[in-house]
């Protein structure tokens, strides 16, 4: 699997990223006290989040762009 670093400061090589904190922030707002935050909750959203399609992935969720990398492999 290929890994890119994205420059610090350099906002527009990491949509992706900013998306994905956007999501978090669904279900996870800022403030949130993460000393109460059960490993249950963590694990549900992380599922949404990764079951959801994105427009980057063909409509694709992450799920399957996840298997497919690893199937092919």
């Amino acid at each position: 699997m290929q890994f890119y670093f994205c420059e610090l400061h350099h906002l527009w090589q990491k949509p992706t990223v900013k998306n994905t904190d956007g999501l978090i922030c669904e279900f996870l707002p800022k403030g949130t006290d993460f000393g109460k935050v059960t490993d249950e909750e963590v694990q549900h959203a992380v599922e949404l989040i990764c079951d959801r399609p994105r427009k980057v992935s063909g409509y694709r969720t992450a799920n399957e762009v996840f298997r497919e990398m690893v199937h092919s492999a």
